[in-house]
């Protein structure tokens, strides 16, 4: 068994954002799909869906505070921009990394990767 440290309100928050993200952007009928594994010393979580996808130009802002991909020219999505932003601080702030791969029309899968910590007490 792995163990995985980290904040737990944090943790809560990545995982939020990136649900919230791809059920927006996932239409009706569309696949959503969370997996976590560890893999050597690191513990990576997945979110991936079969919504709009982000295009590669978008890719290169998308983590930045309000900055918001593009959606179609007639289709309005709340929000203002900072869910992926706050998502990839407190990623950070554990140490960890955040990697987008998405297509345009066939989805978006955003990994976090955490190292795994060992406690140890004195």
């Amino acid at each position: 068994m792995t163990s995985f440290f980290a904040d737990r309100r944090a943790l809560k928050q990545i995982v939020l954002n990136l649900m919230a993200n791809a059920v927006k952007f996932t239409p009706d009928g569309g696949e959503i799909v969370v997996s976590v594994r560890a893999v050597d010393r690191t513990c990576a979580l997945c979110v991936s869906d079969t919504g709009i996808g982000i295009a590669d130009e978008d890719l290169v802002n998308i983590t930045k505070p309000f900055e918001r991909g593009r959606v179609g020219a007639c289709e309005h999505k709340d929000g203002i921009g900072l869910g992926l932003a706050i998502t990839k601080s407190l990623v950070e702030l554990h140490d960890g990394a955040m990697s987008i791969d998405s297509r345009p029309g066939e989805g978006t899968a955003v990994w976090v990767k955490f190292p795994n910590r060992v406690a140890y007490s004195s």
